[in-house]
């Protein structure tokens, strides 16, 4: 999920869906969730027209955009890694525009 209500500025919200539905925290193992993002454009194909954000251990996760960013539509993509660098699957991607 993708807060756009601040200027400038995007909170990325990720949590674990459990099997009744309901969110939890990060799943088993996991020690982080790894954010990727695309300005601008059609939403990407796969990670390599994405560039890395950061890794968070705590949702939300706040991304800055400078002001020549405003009125861009950033795309997100993101995954669970342990803390043996392994990864899960990729998420859906995430669209929202950066509000100037």
């Amino acid at each position: 999920e993708v807060e756009t209500r601040f200027r400038l500025e995007h909170r990325v919200a990720f949590w674990h869906m459990d099997a009744s539905g309901g969110r939890r925290g990060k799943p088993r193992g996991a020690s982080a969730c790894e954010v990727w993002r695309k300005i601008g454009g059609a939403p990407p194909g796969d990670l390599s027209e994405c560039e890395f954000v950061g890794a968070p251990s705590r949702s939300p996760y706040r991304v800055a955009y400078a002001l020549d960013v405003a009125g861009e539509m950033v795309h997100y993509v993101l995954r669970w890694r342990t803390a043996r660098g392994e990864v899960g699957p990729l998420s859906e991607t995430l669209s929202a525009t950066v509000t100037g």
